[in-house]
């Protein structure tokens, strides 16, 4: 991937996982659409003579039916001469993306601690540049609207596992927290930072209106209600104590609120381990099944469950045809053979499966009852999930 630029800015720094080529080109290991990677710029020249920069980033890749191609993509920004501009322009979410890169970097070259005051340094420059711009200063408040939220972000990420300090964490899962931060795309890394809760506890249509994610305060917790907390890689279902019984028969199929089972996964992956060692599934059914249909049969299990962990993108790269090559004439005959016997192969292979349909891997271990609150739920979350690369973890608490 090469990036170009209006001359007069340079590039500083690449953040992701890639081998750095020249100054302006990575190799990229792999693409897919589950991968981001950040890129400081810096300013070497005067820009006041251009109305607008360009930027342009070319991919050259190679698809799964071996056809190379190009993709382009490009960008012109407007050059401004006011700072309050620039800051009404910001975009929160993109600097957070952009800060918790350079923090993973700044974590492997120094220490957890450095990155952790080179967060807090970033929000005290912003606020500090803020206030200067604004003479008298700015009633109410002390940071532009547009990054408003940064400073939530900033404490969000102090509090992740990958920079957390006084809370005793293994190394193997601060290096998956840094190691998703350094590739993870925009949408799931602010996801992956500061999770969305949703209340499951009001009426709501999940075509229509589906519920809105609330502040992550215990101050929006009711006693009677019930919360869903999406942190991308895991889902939790919170129930508190004083939930009406309506409720828990819909939803849980229980009467009482010490019914409800609060084991999460830990069925699912006993049964999931204990279905590799004994019955291995067969070659026929080693595909993922699509997404949408995972939560139609919430109650099958055995070793179709270990299939959910396989992404989606692995399904789809398979329907591609693969690309020609060319062949020999003469062994016509002896491909002809090979054929035959390659089909009666996968004949008897496929015969031998006492399986003959393929049974859905369920999401989430809620069972699917036949009234409208419990499909509400299950299309709600059918919905976060659909686009999701693998099958989270889901955990109910109470």
């Amino acid at each position: 991937m090469r990036l170009r630029s209006t001359r007069g800015i340079t590039i500083h720094t690449f953040h992701g996982n890639f081998f750095v080529r020249s100054t302006d080109l990575i190799a990229l290991p792999n693409v897919n659409p589950d991968s981001a990677y950040g890129i400081q710029l810096s300013i070497a020249e005067d820009l006041r003579d251009f109305n607008q920069i360009c930027f342009q980033a070319a991919l050259l890749y190679t698809n799964s039916t071996g056809e190379r191609r190009i993709r382009v993509h490009t960008i012109a920004l407007p050059v401004v001469s006011d700072l309050i501009d620039i800051m009404d322009s910001a975009d929160h979410d993109a600097i957070t993306s952009l800060l918790t890169k350079m923090a993973v970097d700044r974590s492997c070259q120094a220490s957890i601690q450095d990155a952790r005051e080179a967060l807090i340094n970033a929000n005290i420059d912003l606020i500090s540049a803020f206030r200067l711009i604004h003479t008298p200063p700015y009633p109410g408040l002390f940071i532009s609207y547009h990054t408003r939220l940064l400073p939530l972000y900033t404490l969000a990420l102090l509090k992740n596992t990958a920079f957390r300090l006084g809370i005793s964490t293994r190394i193997d899962e601060r290096v998956y927290a840094m190691e998703q931060m350094k590739s993870m795309p925009l949408k799931y890394l602010m996801l992956y930072i500061y999770p969305h809760l949703y209340p499951l506890h009001y009426p709501f249509d999940p075509k229509q209106s589906p519920p809105m994610p609330l502040q992550l305060s215990f101050a929006n917790i009711d006693r009677n209600g019930v919360y869903l907390l999406d942190t991308y890689d895991h889902l939790f279902i919170y129930i508190c104590k004083s939930v009406h019984p309506q409720f828990l028969s819909d939803v849980f199929n229980v009467t009482q609120w010490s019914q409800i089972p609060d084991e999460g996964d830990q069925q699912q992956q006993q049964q999931q381990s204990q279905a590799i060692l004994t019955t291995p599934p067969p070659i026929a059914m080693m595909t993922r099944p699509p997404l949408l249909n995972n939560l139609t049969n919430s109650h099958n299990t055995n070793h179709a469950q270990m299939n959910g962990f396989i992404p989606n993108q692995m399904s789809q790269n398979n329907i591609d045809d693969p690309p020609s090559t060319s062949t020999d004439t003469n062994s016509n005959d002896n491909a002809d053979d090979d054929n035959n016997n390659t089909m009666t192969n996968r004949k008897i292979v496929d015969n031998s499966s006492s399986p003959t349909k393929r049974k859905p891997c369920p999401l989430i271990t809620l069972p699917l009852l036949d009234n409208e609150t419990s499909k509400n739920i299950h299309e709600f979350i059918e919905q976060l999930l659909n686009d999701r690369p693998f099958k989270p973890s889901f955990h109910i608490l109470r």
